[in-house]
């Protein structure tokens, strides 16, 4: 991978109706510029929006993109935990990706 990825909060607790934010850093390990392209996986993928969802980085450089979980106030919404991940794809090379 082109790219280290760390989370700042692999564990975030959020009530419905409500929003918490973890932060991704994403360091470009390459010799290219390269843009990473971040999306959420998993059931809170339908309740989260990445800030932004590609991060243009130059090689040796890091970058913070943020994730936003908000959850619907509604009968529907599961109480306990759920799990998700975060995939980081590069763009210069599409099959070179993480998962945290």
């Amino acid at each position: 991978m082109t790219a280290r990825s760390v989370l700042a909060t692999p564990a975030l607790h959020v009530e419905p109706g409500s929003v918490a934010v973890a932060q991704l850093t994403i360091r470009n390990t390459g010799s290219v510029v390269d843009h990473f392209h971040v999306q959420v996986l998993g059931d809170a993928a339908r309740w989260a929006t990445v800030t932004p969802e590609t991060l243009p980085l130059f090689p040796d450089a890091e970058g913070v993109v943020s994730i936003s979980f908000q959850p619907a106030r509604v009968s529907a919404a599961r109480a306990g935990a759920t799990p998700f991940g975060v995939k980081v794809t590069s763009e210069v090379d599409p099959s070179d990706t993480s998962v945290e």
